[in-house]
C-alpha cells in the first residue's frame, strides 16, 4: 500500500454534480480527487454503442435542459467547448411512437408544428395552454438550474403564488396537480400526451408526482428551446467535464472500491488518500460506502 496522498478535497463518485463541483475548485486553485467505482466518470451522464458498432445511444440522460439554461453552463461553457462540447438545436423536438403504430412528432419549426397538431386535433388545445402558461413562464424559466432555497428563487417564487392566483392556471393548480392529470384535462390525444409528459422526467418529476409547477413550462419550452443537445451524445458533457477538471491538476480515478474513514481520510487501489478540507460523497443512497475490504482491486 503507498504512503497516503494529501489533497484538499476528495470526491467519492465521479457523477456530474461531483465533476462540476470539483472545476469550480480546481479553478479555484484547490487540489481534487475524485475516486469512482464505475470503469468511466459521469455517472448516469453516459453514452454508448448500445446495439451495432458506431451507432451511439445515450444509456440514461439524454438532455441537459436545466444546465445548458443554467449558471454553470454560462460560466464553464467556453471553456467545455474547448474540450469539445457543443450543443447543438434539432429539428424534432420530441415525439411519441405507441403499440398500436399511432405516432406524434412534434417539430421545433412553428409551421411543421402546427401542422401535426392539426392532424392529430389539439391546436386549439395547444394554444390554450401556452396562453395559459404565459404568465407564468417569466418567473418559472429562471427557477430552471436555479438553487431553490436561495433568496432570488424565494422571490420568483412569491412572485408566482402573488401573480398566479387569478390567472386562466393558477399557480397553485400547478404546485398541487400532477403532469398526467393537466395533460389529460387538456388533451384528448394520446399520442400528444405522450410525447410531452416524459419532460417532466428531464426536470426529475415523477408524471404522476404533485407540485410539477416546471411541468407546462417545460412542455413548452421543449419544442422552443432546451432540446439542444450535445453532439456525440449526452457522454460529452461527463467526457469535457473531466478533461476540464484534469486540465487543471485534478485527478480522477476509476474502477476504484471506496471504504469511508473517519477525519475524511477515503481508501482505494493505491492506499489511503487524505483530504485536507473536505471529503465529499456523490453516491447514489445506500452506495456512499462499502461494508467490505478497504482496498479492492478492480475486476480482471
Amino acid at each position: 500500500m503507498t504512503a497516503a496522498q494529501p489533497y484538499d478535497v476528495i470526491f467519492v463518485g465521479a457523477g456530474h454534480n461531483a465533476l462540476v463541483a470539483a472545476a469550480y475548485l480546481v479553478k479555484a486553485g484547490r487540489s481534487v480527487c475524485l475516486l469512482e467505482r464505475a470503469p468511466v466518470p459521469g455517472g448516469l451522464v453516459r453514452s454508448e454503442e448500445l446495439t451495432l458498432p458506431g451507432f451511439v445511444h445515450d444509456t440514461y440522460s439524454a438532455l441537459h435542459p436545466s444546465f445548458v439554461h443554467g449558471p454553470v453552463f454560462s460560466e464553464l461553457g467556453a471553456e467545455l467547448g474547448e474540450h469539445g462540447l457543443r450543443y447543438v438545436q434539432g429539428p424534432v423536438s420530441t415525439g411519441a411512437s405507441l403499440p398500436d403504430g399511432r405516432t406524434s412528432v412534434i417539430s421545433t419549426d412553428p409551421d411543421a408544428r402546427a401542422d401535426e397538431l392539426d392532424r392529430l386535433g389539439e391546436r386549439g388545445a395547444w394554444i390554450r395552454l401556452t396562453t395559459d402558461v404565459a404568465p407564468h413562464l417569466k418567473s418559472l424559466i429562471p427557477l430552471l438550474g436555479m438553487d431553490l432555497a436561495s433568496p432570488e428563487a424565494a422571490g420568483l417564487l412569491d412572485r408566482l403564488r402573488r401573480d398566479g392566483a387569478d390567472t386562466a392556471l393558477p399557480y397553485a393548480t400547478l404546485l398541487t396537480g400532477t403532469g398526467h392529470d393537466l395533460l389529460g384535462e387538456r388533451f384528448r390525444s394520446a399520442e400528444l400526451r405522450c410525447a410531452l409528459l416524459p419532460w417532466l422526467l428531464h426536470l426529475g418529476i415523477g408524471p404522476r408526482r404533485p407540485a410539477v409547477p416546471y411541468g407546462p413550462g417545460c412542455s413548452r419550452l421543449c419544442c422552443l428551446v432546451v432540446t439542444r443537445r450535445p453532439m456525440g451524445g449526452s457522454g460529452r458533457l461527463a467526457e469535457a467535464l473531466s478533461a476540464l477538471v484534469t486540465g487543471h491538476g485534478g485527478e480522477i480515478r476509476t474502477d476504484v472500491e471506496v471504504n469511508g474513514g473517519a477525519g475524511g481520510g477515503r481508501q482505494g487501489r493505491r492506499g489511503a488518500d487524505r483530504a485536507r478540507r473536505a471529503a465529499a460523497g456523490f453516491c447514489r443512497g445506500g452506495r456512499q460506502y462499502d461494508p467490505g475490504p478497504a482496498v479492492r482491486p478492480p475486476a480482471a
